[in-house]
């Protein structure tokens, strides 16, 4: 089922979600869960792909697609009251953690209705009665807010938890951050072996 339909202007940008259910907490545990969750997720993206395409929302869709299941079993472990902090690629870290994807809609596409008024758009939802502390396009940029939500929970002794930065992120970042390293040794390695080859000329 298609959840966005192009039959004209008259859409104005309303999207046909009725095949996005919010998905209980108490059930996402499960296999069958896990996957409907999952489906949920690339629903979601498919639709917000399409809108952006068709000129109907601003900004940027920085999608997910491809890492449902990293957002969706680490936050199947999490309670209501845990906390999260999100990333660029934020739309299915809110809804595995049980963000209502109507409002997430509603929020992407600049509407009163949003979790933020319309304010916050793609990239920055937060919701902080589900736990979600908000994403930002800063590669990192969430761990130190992870960290004064790690201090809060700490000061007030409660047994919650705080997941900082996706798993799917940190390892992009890695990768990028080891083929940097790469380079630079390999730099290294010819600029040794020019100045050697400059002195056993001078010779």
């Amino acid at each position: 089922v298609g959840p966005y339909s192009k039959s004209g202007p008259r859409l104005k940008g309303r999207l046909l979600i009725g095949a996005l259910e919010r998905i209980p907490m108490n059930t996402r545990e499960s296999s069958l869960g896990l996957n409907r969750m999952m489906v949920l997720m690339r629903t979601f993206e498919e639709a917000v792909t399409r809108l952006y395409h068709d000129g109907v929302m601003r900004g940027l869709a920085h999608l997910y697609i491809g890492q449902e299941a990293v957002a969706a079993g680490a936050c199947a472990h999490l309670n209501p009251d845990d906390y999260i902090t999100s990333t660029h690629r934020g739309h299915c870290h809110c809804l595995a953690k049980g963000g209502d994807p109507r409002l997430m809609m509603a929020e992407i596409l600049g509407r009163k209705t949003g979790y933020c008024k319309g304010k916050g758009g793609s990239m920055h939802i937060f919701e902080p009665s589900l736990g979600i502390l908000g994403a930002n396009g800063i590669v990192g940029g969430g761990i130190p807010l992870a960290t004064g939500a790690g201090k809060s929970i700490q000061l007030r002794g409660t047994d919650q938890v705080v997941v900082p930065q996706p798993v799917d992120q940190q390892q992009d970042d890695v990768a990028r951050l080891r083929k940097a390293r790469g380079r630079r040794k390999r730099g290294a390695r010819l600029a040794r072996t020019a100045a050697g080859r400059r002195d056993a000329g001078g010779d």
